[in-house]
């Protein structure tokens, strides 16, 4: 059901139910407001005729006072005598006795108010009790009810009539109003289904309310710039790594199509298959990285915690990286330790010795550290190469990115060591910065807590 009908029927059962009981409040006032003015007017002449009852005690004659006993039409009077007989009488009323004996007795002990039918006719009717010598009195003054009752008919007609109207004056205002209101939201739904996710123009048009709808139109619109920036980093990741993958793939096809040649001699064959090994275990290498950094984009758990020393898994990782006319020296603390997953941090170290071996010049020094400073661990791998082009920085850890121009499989890697670090240190809880050292060179840092919040482990994930 479209909102602006639920507004609409919303708005008419609370109205309904607002005017129905406003009405019964109000009549209920009324009646009790317009009984109260009956009674005080009863009274009055109540007192009146208790004052002539007092004054001419038992030589009364009633039947000599019938103006001053019942003036008027009003009202009706009867006087019972301590009897029980009916002593005088209005003539409006006839001579029909108004209280059963029930009624005179309880009179005859205290003032009371009756409410009662008379052939149809509703009654207000009020008894006093009048001591006398000869005993006592009962004075009777009552009126008719009917002239409240018609105005409490007139009343209710009026209020029907009037919340009538309001409800319907009420009910096309919300009609237009909601439709005023929801008038930006259709305009967006259609803007929305007309739009291609793939247009980097695509917004939905923010109305100037400053309200919830306008808001609303903004989150939209952020969630369309992710969805779209995220939509642009998996076609080009995907690019990339197509791109990435057809080397190597050609190479090996290459490589096996030569092998399988007639005529080919047992070192030719040697090195073909030598040469499709080292494409595969490339090929290896990037679909794990791959795999891992798709595991990253879902927040999968990569990482097993455990607290451990750091220098063993510096040194193991200085130790595989060394190469004849390249110095390494390894500097961290014996005692120094941190939540770490080592397969991962291994992983990460390769790729930052790695990259520092593809610039290091012969007989340079490529420094290995770690140490402590403000409750992180830094790791850092420095060289003394050329360092980063300082336009490459702010691109440093995105994936596919290199540091050179020349996209050759033995100048340059993937492009995803960077990345890898980016991934590895995130998963720690920490991140990694990339910078050029003053003296010259590059250095790469791997910022990790000193203790992870949620414990010393974590799910396992595959090492790659």
């Amino acid at each position: 059901m479209p909102i602006r009908i639920r507004l609409l029927l919303a708005y008419l059962l609370a109205t309904i139910l607002l005017a129905a009981g406003g009405e019964v409040v109000f009549e209920r006032q009324l009646q009790t407001g317009l009984i109260a003015s009956m009674d005080a007017a009863l009274e009055s002449r109540a007192e009146e005729v208790t004052q002539i009852v007092s004054e001419n005690g038992a030589a009364l004659n009633f039947q000599d006072e019938p103006e001053r006993i019942s003036p008027s039409r009003a009202t009706f009077t009867q006087v019972f005598t301590p009897g029980g007989a009916l002593a005088v009488a209005s003539e409006s009323i006839g001579s029909r006795p108004l209280l059963t004996p029930a009624e005179l007795e309880t009179a005859r002990r205290a003032p009371g108010h009756i409410t009662r039918d008379l052939n149809g006719e509703p009654l207000r009717l009020l008894t006093q009790p009048v001591a006398r010598s000869s005993g006592v009195w009962v004075v009777l003054v009552g009126g008719s009810l009917e002239p409240a009752t018609a105005a409490l008919a007139r009343v209710r007609q009026d209020l029907a009539v009037g919340a009538t109207g309001l409800a319907l004056l009420g009910a096309a205002g919300v009609w237009l109003l909601a439709g005023t209101a929801l008038r930006p939201v259709e305009r967006m739904r259609r803007t929305a289904s007309d739009m291609h996710v793939r247009d980097p123009a695509a917004r939905l048009d923010v109305p100037r309310t400053r309200d919830e709808i306008a808001a609303l139109a903004l989150t939209f619109n952020d969630l369309l710039a992710r969805l779209q920036s995220s939509l642009w980093r998996q076609r080009r990741f995907v690019a990339e790594a197509g791109h990435e993958l057809r080397s190597p793939l050609a190479v090996l096809q290459a490589e096996l199509e030569l092998a399988a040649r007639p005529g080919r001699s047992r070192t030719e064959l040697t090195l073909a298959v030598a040469g499709a090994a080292e494409e595969t275990r490339r090929l290896t290498r990037l679909a794990d990285n791959l795999l891992l950094l798709a595991q990253n984009d879902e927040d999968a758990p990569l990482t097993r915690l455990q607290r451990l020393p750091l220098a063993p898994v510096v040194h193991a990782a200085a130790n595989r990286a060394r190469r004849p006319g390249i110095e390494f020296r390894v500097d961290v603390g014996a005692g120094l330790t941190a939540d770490l997953d080592p397969d991962r941090l291994r992983q990460a170290l390769d790729n930052l010795l790695d990259n520092a071996l593809r610039v290091a010049p012969a007989g340079s020094e490529i420094v290995a550290r770690a140490f402590t400073e403000n409750d992180t661990v830094i790791i850092e791998v420095a060289d003394s190469g050329p360092g980063f082009p300082e336009h490459f920085l702010p691109a440093a850890f995105e994936r596919f990115r290199r540091a050179d121009t020349a996209r050759t499989r033995d100048s340059s890697g993937a492009g995803l060591g960077l990345a890898i670090v980016k991934a590895v240190a995130e998963a720690h809880g920490g991140h990694a910065e990339a910078a050029n050292r003053p003296a010259g060179g590059a250095a790469v840092r791997v910022i990790l807590p000193l203790a992870t919040s949620s414990g010393s482990t974590s799910p396992a994930a595959q090492t790659g």
